[in-house]
C-alpha cells in the first residue's frame, strides 16, 4: 500500500515511516510539498496529515486533497491533546499521536488487512522527548 505522511516534525515522519515498514510510505515536510508529491504521484492508498504545521494547516491540506480526489482515504493525526473533532474534516479520520494504535488499525482497515500491532517502541516517552 502506497501512503503519503505528512508532518513537519521529522521525528514523527521517520517513526511512522518506521512502523509503517510493511507499506511504500513516502513523507512530505509540509502541506505545500504534500500538495507537490501528491500532483507528481497522485495514486496513493492512504494520506496522513499532521493538524497543526506552519503555513497550510493539515485540514487545509486534507481539504485541497479532497478536492482533487473525494475519493481518497485520508487521516489528521494530531500530538496536542486539545478536541481537534470539531476542526475535523468530515472526509477525513482523526487521530491523536498518544494512540499511535488506533491509526495503525485504520492503516490495516483501509489496506484491507487484518491488524496486528506492531513493535512500535517507546511511542510516548519518545515522543515526548522530541518535544520536550
Amino acid at each position: 500500500m502506497k501512503i503519503l505522511i505528512v508532518d513537519d516534525e521529522q521525528y514523527v515522519r521517520d517513526h511512522l515511516r518506521q512502523v509503517l515498514c510493511d507499506h511504500e510510505a513516502i513523507t512530505a515536510i509540509n502541506g505545500k510539498h504534500g500538495l507537490e508529491i501528491y500532483n507528481r504521484e497522485g495514486d496513493f492508498d492512504l494520506v496522513i496529515s499532521d493538524y497543526c504545521m506552519p503555513g497550510m494547516s493539515g485540514v487545509e491540506f486534507l481539504d485541497r486533497v479532497h478536492s482533487l480526489n473525494n475519493e481518497q482515504p485520508m487521516a489528521l493525526f494530531t500530538g496536542h491533546s486539545m478536541d481537534f473533532s470539531k476542526y475535523l474534516p468530515k472526509h477525513a479520520k482523526g487521530f491523536c499521536k498518544l494512540y499511535l494504535e488506533e491509526l495503525l488499525e485504520y492503516v490495516a482497515e483501509v489496506a484491507g488487512e487484518t491488524y496486528h500491532e506492531p513493535d512500535i517502541g517507546d511511542w510516548d516517552q519518545e515522543w515526548y522527548s522530541q518535544r520536550a
